[in-house]
């Protein structure tokens, strides 16, 4: 404010500083406009040198009086203010319940429809797809390198073909967000899931971009918002029969990676599984094809491509849990600021670009060799995987439609 002294300000009656200029612009010219239209030609023609306005109505307006010569040139903290200001409810005293039931929905509602409704009234401009980024935060992204985990072998989420590049789902996800934020990124060794949480915990990693939301997580991380959700499938011995969802594995010992999202997800939904720990799927099959238990879970497409790399005749899937994993970042509490930036490129997602990841890795063909002595195996799996297909593009008909909603 204080690049304002010896300079002329233009205002509108009734804005709600005016009474305070006097005693916190000493040195400042004020003049009235008619209305807010007159208050920013004053500054295009001359008569004033600045006027103070909310910054989004504010270049709503410029646009809308085709203005294009004037332009924001500093934020404006006004006496007494400490922080800058949002819009708040305006409720009568006498309902109070009122206003905290407006906090309470505003509080549970996603960032991802936020960002919709911010979207669609104040980024006109960026292209469908993008993150549009104050000065603050691109100067924040552009001055951070963040250190981002990667996981030993979570085909087909986040693992390393065979040149060792990073790919799987998960990864062609964090490219796109990573991209719209043009954020910069260090990797590590691969390591077992379970050791990325305790170097999380310790604060030597930032981040990781597969994984979801259990409690015994929350005091060293955030997540974001999820940018996909499966169901925690089951596999069983190639000899048994189908499993009737989360019920059926009450009472039986069922293998699950060690630490691994699911596990703790279906302890704290059915306690009366039997479970046995191991080191990561792959080694949670082999346990159920040993004899060592009787079922196996992780979220389908892990489960599914993993039996497609054992031998034929060992283990199949055997159905699906009432339980849907949401994949999201974890992002470790010492950089908060960046979780925020991360929900923003997820709902700059475009349907095209979900459909262009879904079709290259849950489109493949799921049966690479026939094997008529067990085609009723083959049946349910191909269900199980049409159920899934059906699931996503349901999905991407309501995303189609809610943006076309919102942009109308």
């Amino acid at each position: 404010m204080e690049s304002l002294a010896g300079k002329t300000l233009a205002t509108v009656p009734g804005y709600s500083w005016n009474a305070r200029f006097p005693e916190l612009l000493p040195h400042t010219r004020i003049v009235t406009a008619a209305d807010i239209e007159e208050m920013f030609r004053m500054v295009a023609d001359g008569r004033a040198d600045a006027a103070i306005q909310e910054s989004e109505s504010g270049k709503v307006l410029l646009r809308r009086y085709l203005l294009t010569g004037i332009e924001p040139k500093a934020d404006a903290v006004l006496g007494g203010q400490h922080t800058y200001l949002g819009h708040n409810w305006g409720v009568t005293r006498r309902l109070p319940v009122l206003a905290a039931i407006l906090d309470k929905a505003y509080a549970q509602m996603p960032e991802a429809d936020k960002q919709r409704i911010w979207n669609r009234w104040f980024v006109q401009e960026t292209s469908a797809g993008q993150v549009d980024l104050n000065a603050e935060e691109r100067a924040y992204l552009d001055s951070s390198r963040f250190r981002r985990a990667r996981a030993a072998a979570w085909m087909p989420f986040d693992f390393a073909d065979a040149d060792g590049a990073p790919t799987g789902v998960a990864e062609d996800y964090w490219a796109l967000i990573r991209d719209k934020l043009g954020l910069r990124e260090t990797g590590g060794e691969r390591q077992p899931f379970s050791d990325i949480l305790a170097t999380m915990e310790r604060g030597d990693i930032d981040l990781y971009a597969a994984t979801t939301r259990t409690a015994d997580r929350e005091h060293y991380a955030l997540f974001s918002d999820p940018y996909e959700r499966y169901p925690i499938a089951i596999a069983a011995a190639a000899n048994v029969g189908l499993y009737a969802g989360t019920a059926s594995l009450e009472g039986r010992r069922v293998a699950v990676g060690r630490d691994y999202s699911a596990y703790h997800l279906l302890k704290a939904h059915s306690p009366g599984i039997d479970f046995v720990p191991v080191d990561n799927t792959r080694g949670a099959l082999e346990a159920v094809a040993a004899g060592r238990a009787d079922a196996a879970v992780d979220i389908l497409p892990v489960l599914h491509q993993q039996i497609e790399q054992l031998p034929p005749g060992r283990v199949k899937l055997v159905g699906v849990t009432d339980l849907q994993f949401p994949l999201q970042v974890i992002v470790s509490r010492q950089q908060a600021p960046l979780l925020p930036l991360i929900n923003r490129a997820i709902a700059a997602i475009t349907p095209e670009e979900r459909a262009a990841i879904h079709n290259k890795w849950l489109l493949r063909q799921v049966v690479t060799a026939p094997d008529y002595t067990l085609l009723w195996q083959v049946l349910v799996m191909g269900l199980l995987i049409l159920a899934t297909i059906l699931y996503w593009n349901h999905r991407l008909h309501r995303e189609v439609g809610r943006r076309k909603r919102a942009e109308t």
